[in-house]
């Protein structure tokens, strides 16, 4: 085995132990503020299937998840009034989870107690912003300029604390993995947009799919290429959690 495969193979080995230690300190704060707060939830401020499925499988929560979309039209935003993607992904996540925020504020009887995690993702090449594709043209254009090379997946994670009806606190940022991938043929471009699977998702791929063969390899967390970085937002909360633990006893 070569020395860049043992140091890849290291990498995703430490990477996974490391996801497993935050994910068993969620799991068991959460177990603690479920005990003071019987009806605690998490809610995701997002209809995506993807991460509500990394959620539900990955982290064999304590607490019920529920998924509640947000109407926010993100496609009505200005990308260049942001200096940085960066500031556009968590500006994106952020206004989308405010916008189901508000709504359940509104509902203080039904939701009075919950975790609200909203997320933006987008992939980025040369700073410039890679969104879903807007037609086959579009994906065929976007997956010729990724061959063969590397870009960037931010996702913006917005995540609320409300208990008893008010807001207890929140949490955000952005997190960032590297992709590079191989070159792409024409044949190999067109038999992968006739599939469709390009089209819902940002930069026309996606890597827990039929485009996982074009990833050559990557660095950083790979559920953030999906659409959530699990092991960063487990860090998060359960870090969130003990640093307030006693709002969850009031």
């Amino acid at each position: 085995m070569s020395t860049a495969k043992i140091e890849t193979t290291n990498r995703v080995w430490f990477a996974r132990v490391a996801f497993f230690q935050k994910k068993k300190m969620l799991i068991s704060a959460l177990q603690r503020c479920s005990k003071s707060i019987p009806n605690l939830k998490l809610i995701l401020a997002s209809t995506s299937p993807r991460r509500k499925e990394i959620l539900s499988s990955n982290l064999q929560l304590p607490i019920p998840l529920e998924v509640i979309g947000s109407t926010f039209d993100e496609t009505s935003i200005d990308k260049t009034q942001f200096s940085k993607p960066h500031d556009f992904v968590i500006y994106n996540a952020q206004s989308k989870t405010k916008q189901v925020l508000e709504k359940l504020l509104a509902l203080k009887q039904q939701y009075s107690n919950y975790l609200l995690v909203g997320a933006d993702t987008v992939v980025v090449q040369h700073e410039t912003i890679i969104e879903k594709p807007n037609n086959e043209a579009h994906a065929k254009e976007i997956l010729q300029n990724l061959s063969n090379s590397q870009h960037i997946v931010l996702t913006g994670i917005q995540c609320y604390i409300v208990l008893h009806g008010s807001i207890k606190g929140e949490f955000h940022f952005v997190a960032e993995t590297k992709v590079k991938f191989i070159e792409l043929s024409s044949e190999m471009i067109e038999d992968y947009i006739e599939t469709k699977e390009p089209m819902d998702k940002a930069g026309a791929y996606g890597i827990q799919g039929l485009g996982a063969p074009f990833i050559e390899r990557i660095d950083g967390c790979y559920f953030n290429v999906v659409g959530f970085p699990l092991s960063q937002f487990c860090q998060a909360l359960s870090t969130w959690i003990s640093q307030h633990e006693s709002l969850f006893s009031q």
